[in-house]
C-alpha cells in the first residue's frame, strides 16, 4: 500500500467516524434501521445453483 492510499484510508475512516458520531449521512436514520425486521411472509432468498463445469465457458483473454 502506498502512502497516498494509506492517507486516503485514514481520511475515509475519519469521515465515517464523524458521520457515526454526528448521526449524519447514511447513519442519519440509525433508529429506523435498528427497528427493521424481516417480514415472515417474504420468501427466503436463495442463491442460484452452480452450473455444471462442462457448461462453463472460459472468458476471452483468460
Amino acid at each position: 500500500m502506498t502512502d497516498t492510499q494509506h492517507q486516503a484510508v485514514d481520511a475515509a475512516r475519519d469521515e465515517v467516524l464523524a458521520m457515526l458520531t454526528e448521526r449524519t449521512g447514511v447513519f442519519a436514520n440509525a433508529e429506523r434501521w435498528a427497528a427493521w425486521r424481516w417480514e415472515p411472509v417474504w420468501p427466503t432468498p436463495r442463491l442460484s445453483r452452480p452450473r455444471a463445469a462442462a457448461n462453463r465457458v472460459a472468458p476471452e483473454g483468460g
